[in-house]
């Protein structure tokens, strides 16, 4: 596998756009199955591509990345996809929130950044199913973290939300989950007002 897998690192580095594409496609399938076999000097060539002219490298390329990431690596990551997100498609977003959430089930105790990532990228433009995945991800931060402090966080980001929301699904939605877990925050009154205004 280590030849199979300089043979992939060279391929990062092409010029041709379909080899770095088939390359990082092919390690994205290896790190799914072998999750610590990404080398130091393979992650940074990983790194280089998030700022590939094809965005569909890049995408790849970060979901890459954040399947593999650690603990302390996720903030780094997190800031310099934050850009990026801004160019990209829905559909594409959508993944890339797909491999958030991920990162949210494998790491519960970095919820501050990842729900500050997560409330950032829903102010964001983008359409119904992009808002309501990251709902779905910032609610498994929120239900799974330890910390009430992240049902907290996660709760007013959603209020601030849906201030400006125009998908009344979606804004139906976020106020049945103040409604359910608002009471179990230590201020449950704080939220009365955003239900109030909807």
């Amino acid at each position: 596998l280590t030849i199979a897998m300089n043979v992939l690192q060279e391929f990062l580095n092409s010029p041709r756009p379909i080899q770095r594409f088939a390359a990082v496609r092919a390690l994205s399938t290896i790190v799914h199955k072998f999750n610590n076999i990404l080398s130091p000097s393979c992650t940074v060539d990983l790194e280089h591509l998030i700022t590939d002219g094809n965005r569909n490298i890049a995408t790849l390329a970060i979901t890459t990345l954040l399947q593999t990431t650690a603990e302390y690596s996720i903030e780094r990551l997190l800031s310099s996809i934050t850009e990026f997100m801004a160019e990209i498609a829905d559909e594409l977003k959508i993944v890339l929130i797909t491999a958030i959430e991920r990162v949210c089930e494998k790491f519960p105790k970095k919820f501050e950044c990842l729900l500050n990532f997560l409330s950032m990228a829903l102010r964001e433009e983008g359409g119904y199913v992009y808002k309501n995945k990251i709902v779905d991800c910032m609610l498994l931060l929120m239900t799974s973290s330890l910390a009430l402090r992240a049902k907290e966080f996660g709760l007013d980001s959603l209020c601030e939300f849906i201030e400006d929301c125009e998908y009344p699904t979606l804004s139906v939605r976020i106020l049945y989950l103040i409604g359910e877990l608002g009471p179990s925050t230590p201020q449950p009154s704080r939220y009365i007002r955003f239900i109030f205004n909807r």
